[in-house]
């Protein structure tokens, strides 16, 4: 009887039955959207920010600027100092150095579109260029250089292809260098292929060795934030010598060399016994000219600050959305109430209770709940694959308890006057 009656219900005032529905459906495809955003940005954070636990960051700032750097950079003695300095940082097991360099490259006979072009979320795209070496126009795409500690240390996964080698992160001239692309690029190149490209004004060829995960990110600098998915990552690497004949090649190093050296240091020790390490490091190298800033203020915090913030976010605009819904409804539901009183007066006179009054409501609301929540948990998953089992279990939980909570004050009201009063009419 209790199915029969809902049904009934339901069909009897269609306008009023497609509202609600209509309402619901809404409801339930922003509750998806927040709680599948929620999940993602949690399993990916939450793998981000385990590799940090317990750890203090400490940032490596060189302090050659202007005329001083460009003195510096004069002598090849100099930049062999920085050469010996980043092969001990990256080699040392006293601490963790990664290397997180975000520098754009051009790109030969570019098949990717805007999005991939450094400058496309600032709305500047960098325009095409003339090459200074073969007189080719090259595009300019975003693209980061990173260490092997980096990508071991973020845990950074591929969803095609392999990782790079750990000869990728020795220079070798002549050889095609691999490179790691994010998920936008699939479907553009294809794992094997090869890409001509120009980083710091060199020419080289690089080799496609495999796709990122959808989602990989890491933080670059005092950037909080930033999602792989349109980078090319490429090794930053080691020189066995610094080239003193060949201008081109020596520039080359000393730009690669000056990014290898300002990176972060990740140790669970205090900043005191880091600085004594760091600074005996660099005494074996002769390159002492760097500040160790204290890095756990900038991008790691803010990320981790970030995170509890979205997550408030999302409670506020879920109980919102949640609490005008219910208030909404129960409007409505309390508008057919009043016009079904007479049927459910004579249901009182037959036999039936208050609380099969109730049950039908219930039920109507849930119906109305799982029926809205069906469909746009169809449409989830025709877009988007296969959900998680706690999305389907959620939404039935939600619905349950959203249709409990919507019947409390018709419960109340029928507890604080006598179920006779239905049959006059009357609440």
């Amino acid at each position: 009887m209790v199915l029969k009656e809902c049904w009934e219900s339901i069909t009897s005032k269609k306008l009023i039955t497609a509202l609600v529905i209509l309402e619901l459906i809404v409801l339930s495809f922003f509750m998806s959207i927040l709680f599948l955003v929620y999940q993602k940005s949690e399993t990916h954070a939450e793998s981000f920010m385990n590799s940090f636990d317990n750890q203090n960051v400490y940032q490596i700032d060189d302090q050659l600027r202007d005329e001083k750097e460009d003195a510096f950079l004069s002598d090849p003695a100099n930049v062999e100092k920085l050469r010996v300095l980043y092969e001990k940082f990256d080699s040392t097991d006293q601490f963790k150095f990664l290397n997180i360099i975000q520098q754009p490259i051009g790109v030969l006979d570019f098949k990717g579109d805007q999005t991939l072009l450094a400058g496309y979320e600032e709305n500047s795209i960098i325009e095409p260029y003339e090459s200074e070496i073969d007189h080719q126009i090259y595009d300019t795409v975003k693209a980061v250089q990173v260490n092997k500690q980096a990508i071991d240390l973020l845990n950074i996964q591929l969803s095609e292809g392999k990782p790079l080698p750990n000869e990728a992160f020795k220079y070798k001239e002549n050889s095609k260098i691999p490179v790691l692309l994010g998920s936008s690029y699939r479907g553009i190149y294809n794992v094997g292929d090869t890409i001509t490209v120009e980083y710091l004004f060199k020419k080289m060829d690089v080799r496609v060795s495999g796709f990122m995960k959808e989602n990989t990110f890491t933080t670059i600098g005092q950037d909080s934030q930033v999602y792989l998915d349109r980078y090319m990552v490429l090794p930053m690497m080691h020189f066995d010598h610094v080239e003193r004949n060949d201008k081109e090649f020596y520039d080359f190093q000393w730009k690669v060399l000056l990014h290898s050296v300002n990176g972060y240091i990740v140790t669970p020790k205090d900043s005191l016994k880091t600085t004594k390490e760091v600074n005996q490091i660099a005494s074996q190298s002769g390159f002492s000219d760097f500040t160790i800033i204290g890095a756990n203020t900038t991008g790691i915090v803010v990320l981790s600050s970030m995170l509890e913030q979205n997550q408030q976010i999302l409670i506020l605009i879920t109980t919102t959305l949640a609490l005008f819904a219910m208030g909404t409804i129960y409007f409505v539901l309390r508008a057919k109430l009043r016009l079904n009183k007479k049927k459910y007066g004579i249901y009182l006179m037959v036999g039936l209770t208050a609380q099969h009054i109730l049950s039908f409501i219930f039920f109507e609301i849930l119906f109305l709940c799982l029926f809205s929540f069906a469909l746009v948990a169809s449409m989830m998953s025709l877009i988007l694959g296969t959900l998680s089992a706690a999305y389907y279990v959620g939404g039935m939980a939600l619905s349950v308890m959203f249709s409990v909570v919507l019947v409390v004050p018709f419960y109340l009201k029928f507890k604080k006057h006598p179920t006779q009063m239905l049959l006059k009419g009357r609440e």
